[in-house]
């Protein structure tokens, strides 16, 4: 069975916020390791348990399990190595600017064109995006001419609200005017443009079939259709997660997990709004949760997996209708903004969501009526 706990970097700080839950009187020592890469939980007659952290603390750091020791679990804090260069470049990036900067995102431009720079004569028919489902290579970035990121996350919105409002016809502000010289944004041929959740491409350029009787594109190898929609250019804009990734070292191919969708969006909100409450709506539908985005930029450590998740949003949130309800009843003091996203979408960050608040202490998995996850942005 595995042990709950969750460590959390403070940047500011400089120090680690450790959590454990497990009967201290079962507890010989508590300390860091040599490396200070993990705590040591050693106990009597058993295997000892070891605690990732999400950056390195200082080697052999003793705790006093006595004085950490309340109802069941362990919670303190480590500083953190001071000659550690993760821990430095960590505390200078962790600005919301930096963070929502289109290089920070998986799969970004930058880092496809770091992949793509990684072919060689042995890998050439290997490397780039294949599909998530059969695993056969549908954009070989042997054939990708240019890598170009989408100049904004709200370039495409923008659009949307000029083609909606229409503003006047004729001259130098109309609306033909500003469509022909900004509207008109297009891929060119065997390009890709890349958004924080999507990428924009010619699926003729590629191995992308449409599909039987003007349906949705489709993998040509086993058929799957291809999640797709237009943007106002009238651009195939395809989400990540229809694709797996690989890179030069030809490992076990990347996933995008569409949860990233609605944390752009947030992070993206955060940014220019200032909003952290959010009314997250399934489409089409009446099934929602309340978020309430309490931090950013954490790197955290659970025992969800044991690896590190970066980037994280510190996410406190409500699924129950009685308490979503009563939240909305006093929106008087507090704003929020409703945003909805499609079914996997949804699906995959509230799974996110509550696989995170498993996996922690008890102690932690709840704030007031509020439900505490981690949603990282990579791992």
């Amino acid at each position: 069975m595995t042990t709950p706990f969750f460590a959390e970097f403070l940047p500011r700080l400089k120090t680690v916020s450790v959590c454990v839950e497990y009967p201290s009187d079962e507890i010989t020592s508590l300390q860091t390791d040599k490396d200070g890469a993990n705590v040591v939980l050693k106990r009597s007659n058993q295997a000892d348990i070891l605690f990732r952290l999400p950056v390195r603390s200082i080697s052999s750091f003793e705790i006093d399990v006595k004085s950490v020791s309340k109802d069941g679990y362990m919670a303190f804090k480590l500083p953190v190595c001071p000659n550690d260069s993760i821990v430095e470049s960590a505390e200078r990036s962790r600005t919301l600017d930096s963070l929502t900067t289109k290089d920070a995102f998986l799969w970004s431009a930058k880092e496809l064109r770091a992949v793509k720079s990684e072919i060689s004569e042995e890998n050439t028919s290997q490397i780039g995006f294949l599909c998530a489902k059969c695993k056969e290579l549908l954009i070989p970035f042997s054939r990708v001419r240019r890598i170009d990121a989408m100049p904004s996350e709200f370039w495409s919105e923008m659009m949307e609200f000029w083609h909606c409002e229409r503003p006047e016809t004729g001259g130098p502000n109309s609306y033909e005017t500003v469509r022909e010289r900004f509207g008109s944004f297009h891929p060119r041929k065997c390009s890709l443009i890349v958004g924080s959740y999507y990428l924009v491409l010619n699926a003729g350029d590629f191995h992308i079939l449409p599909g039987a009787n003007g349906g949705k594109y489709e993998c040509p190898f086993c058929h799957t259709s291809l999640e797709s929609s237009l943007d106002s250019s009238s651009n195939d804009r395809f989400p990540k997660w229809n694709f797996l990734l690989r890179n030069g070292k030809l490992e076990d191919a990347m996933s995008f997990p569409p949860y990233l969708y609605p944390f752009s969006v947030l992070m993206d909100n955060i940014s220019s709004s200032a909003i952290r409450f959010f009314d997250v709506h399934l489409q089409n539908s009446d099934t929602s949760i309340v978020v309430w985005c309490f931090n950013f930029g954490l790197d955290v450590t659970s025992a969800q997996n044991g690896r590190i998740m970066h980037n994280c949003l510190k996410i406190f949130y409500q699924d129950a209708k009685a308490a979503i309800d009563a939240f909305k009843r006093n929106t008087n003091h507090t704003q929020y903004t409703t945003v909805e996203f499609e079914q996997d979408a949804y699906d995959s960050l509230y799974k996110q969501l509550t696989i995170s608040n498993s996996s922690l202490p008890k102690a932690q998995q709840t704030f007031k009526d509020w439900k505490v996850a981690y949603l990282p942005e990579r791992w």
